[in-house]
């Protein structure tokens, strides 16, 4: 389940998420701007309504607005993220976690903009993404690649070439140099371009997940959205039907299997009974045969003595 840029708004997705949630399989990713600027309030605000979600496995990293207040290099008396979201959360701050084998890699780190976790420039960009673990499933990142729903409302790319470049995605600003290759990367930041899409050549599917134009704007087509990683599909807030159905079908394909097993024990119960029956018919002829046996013997000694 993804969310991404609420801006202090989460509240209003409860119900939402609380619906949406299925499983303890199920996982919380917000790929950050949690909140306006990442006073230690808003976050203990935002670690509170995570509390009250079903969730059991919560993601979240920083986005240039909360590393306000998360950057160590930003602010002066930065928050402790892992310590706030402890017991709660996991707080990822350009490192992997691994969830039910799923291999997950956060990052807060966009192109120089405001807020905190800015790259200055290319040179920095090309180191921090090139240090991405390369077996990961999923990546979680607050800014998208260049020319992956990065489009502001202005029509503007801002996304980043280099992080473009090392999902093997092709840009006019830099040259491709593919090192990773996950099922999914998951995003926010650019609020006008939420969505998904799946990149023929990659196979990859980007999620732009940002919630800021359904909570403060009025467009409520912005909605969480689901991916599976099973299926490899992304739906705005709704589950899967295909996974619904091929669960419909695993458990009628389960209960044919337990009706043949039952009939199979049902065949399997009159063995015994056919193997009394050939017994008792071996016994029968056994006997048959021992009196015809007594009957020419005493025939042989009627004569003998004849």
């Amino acid at each position: 389940m993804e969310i991404t840029d609420t801006h202090n708004g989460h509240n209003s997705l409860t119900e939402k998420l609380n619906k949406l949630y299925e499983s303890e399989n199920d996982i919380l990713i917000h790929s950050g701007d949690m909140t306006d600027r990442g006073t230690l309030q808003e976050l203990t605000e935002v670690k509170n309504w995570l509390k009250t979600l079903k969730f059991k496995h919560k993601i979240v990293i920083s986005g240039n607005m909360d590393g306000i207040g998360l950057d160590t290099n930003k602010s002066s008396k930065p928050v402790n993220g892992k310590e706030l979201f402890k017991d709660v959360a996991t707080y990822l701050e350009h490192e992997e976690i691994t969830i039910n084998g799923v291999k997950i890699f956060g990052s807060p780190y966009t192109p120089k903009f405001v807020g905190g976790f800015q790259l200055k420039d290319a040179k920095a960009a090309r180191e921090k993404w090139s240090n991405i673990p390369k077996d990961i499933d999923v990546l979680v990142v607050h800014g998208p690649p260049y020319g992956q729903l990065d489009v502001t409302s202005q029509k503007r790319r801002i996304g980043c070439p280099e992080l473009a470049a090392v999902l093997g995605l092709k840009t006019d600003a830099t040259q491709t140099s593919q090192t990773i290759a996950p099922k999914v990367v998951i995003f926010g930041h650019v609020h006008a371009s939420h969505g998904f899409s799946k990149h023929a050549a990659t196979n990859t599917t980007f999620i732009n997940a940002a919630q800021y134009n359904g909570i403060h704007g009025s467009k409520k087509s912005v909605t969480p959205i689901v991916y599976d990683l099973d299926m490899c599909s992304a739906l705005f807030g709704k589950r899967s039907e295909q996974k619904k159905n091929k669960r419909a079908k695993k458990d009628k394909n389960k209960g044919s299997d337990e009706e043949e097993e039952a009939e199979e024990e049902g065949e399997g119960e009159e063995a015994p009974k056919r193997l009394f029956m050939n017994t008792k018919e071996r016994a029968l002829k056994k006997n048959c045969v021992c009196k015809l046996y007594s009957f020419f013997f005493c025939v042989a000694c009627f004569f003998v003595k004849v």
